[in-house]
């Protein structure tokens, strides 16, 4: 709880009380405030959101290679685009996160989808647990367009262990195509 105090009234009328904490602003000359939060209730906000995330590649799972301070209130798009901020990468949609399974202390099975969640604390979340882990991976192609494509599985039918192997094969030979 942050409220406004009027200058022109007593302690008493303000019902401020032993224990209150009274935090002052100092404008610049010009009227503008200095710092990136315009009042005490926005730096309060952003101080109660503020989270430290370690963030690791998933190709090494186990080392911590950077950590960033973000809000929890941030949503995917700001969230990435501070990593591959960090990364020194011009496009932020070839980032795809991961999030920390608090069980088995590795990443989860299934990427977290492109604006699939809405907040940092949402990608955080494990059941009633909180980590303060993130898995990154930089991809060739921006991740709406990884999403948007179809995964096919491909069954040889009648087919010899020989020519089973896709490089292997000794002759070519039509097969029937199953899509699952």
């Amino acid at each position: 709880m942050c409220e406004h105090i009027d200058k022109k009234l007593t302690f008493r009328a303000s019902q401020l009380e032993d224990g209150d904490i009274i935090c002052f602003q100092k404008p610049l000359k010009d009227g503008t405030v200095k710092n990136r939060y315009q009042d005490v209730p926005s730096l309060l906000e952003y101080v109660h959101n503020r989270q430290v995330v370690r963030f690791r590649s998933l190709e090494k799972p186990k080392e911590d290679e950077f950590s960033l301070e973000l809000s929890k209130l941030n949503n995917y798009d700001d969230v990435v685009e501070r990593v591959a901020g960090h990364l020194k990468l011009d496009d932020p949609s070839k980032i795809r996160l991961t999030s920390h399974n608090c069980y088995s202390q590795q990443p989860k099975p299934q990427p977290i989808k492109y604006r699939g969640v809405e907040h940092l604390s949402d990608m955080l979340a494990h059941y009633n647990q909180t980590s303060d882990i993130l898995y990154y991976e930089v991809l060739d192609i921006p991740l709406p367009e990884l999403q948007g494509l179809k995964t096919l599985k491909v069954a040889f039918h009648h087919a010899t262990k020989d020519e089973e192997s896709l490089f292997g094969l000794k002759q070519v030979t039509p097969y029937l195509l199953n899509y699952y």
